[in-house]
């Protein structure tokens, strides 16, 4: 209940006509947390085996909470290739803000990545692409509130992309519930998502006093 999260990116790569080698990315953090290299997993499956290919990402700081990355691929991709990769990023204390008051702060002293006092998490879209799913569980018994707990923007501005949010309003493809182990979750799957559009789920943490309160009463673990 420090902040800590572990993210699974995966992507499916496929290759309709000419060479691929590379593609970029760019990671947001939102909290105070640092990015660490090392934390960091990459596997690979590929359509065909035969080729082996390799895919190696190489992280590169452009700031203590924006990291770029360039993904290469070996050998490069061509016409009819296809190839999955996921990378696991393990992120320390910090990551999120865990109270209202905190983000609220962030608003107030700094660039947001929303207009609100909500934390978030998000992709954007760089490439064509047929389907993207994103799944945030909460840590057992955390509350979260803020109404709609989802979001279309205009790449990474604040500014929501009113044509993809009618769209995906009428798909009415998010989810907020319960798992099995009683921890709160929330996904949105979006296919034929628009490019230079970020989709994102958001929410309003509790107050620094509900938050306290909780953990005095081991309602939520400290650990």
């Amino acid at each position: 209940i420090d902040g800590s999260s572990t993210s699974r990116i995966t992507k499916n790569i496929s290759v309709l006509s000419g060479v691929f080698d590379s593609i970029d990315e760019l990671n947001i953090l939102t909290g105070d947390a640092k990015f660490d290299p090392s934390e960091m997993d990459v596997e690979v499956s590929s359509k065909d085996k035969s080729k082996n290919i390799t895919v190696t990402y190489e992280p590169i700081r452009k700031s203590d909470n924006l990291i770029g990355g360039i993904v290469t691929f070996t050998p490069p991709l061509s016409s009819g290739d296809s190839v999955t990769f996921t990378r696991t990023h393990k992120y320390q204390p910090g990551a999120y803000f865990m109270t209202y008051e905190l983000v609220a702060e962030q608003l107030k002293t700094k660039t947001w990545g929303l207009n609100e006092a909500k934390e978030f998490t998000g992709v954007k879209i760089d490439h064509e692409t047929k389907n993207v799913h994103i799944h945030l569980t909460f840590p057992a018994n955390y509350p979260i509130t803020g109404g709609e707990l989802w979001d279309t923007l205009v790449g990474y501005s604040s500014k929501r992309s009113q044509q993809e949010y009618k769209r995906v309003s009428e798909l009415n493809t998010f989810k907020h519930g319960y798992n099995a182990k009683g921890e709160q979750f929330a996904e949105l799957t979006v296919p034929n998502p628009a490019t230079n559009v970020m989709y994102c789920i958001k929410w309003s943490p509790p107050t620094k006093n509900k938050f306290e309160e909780m953990i005095a009463n081991k309602q939520i673990n400290a650990d």
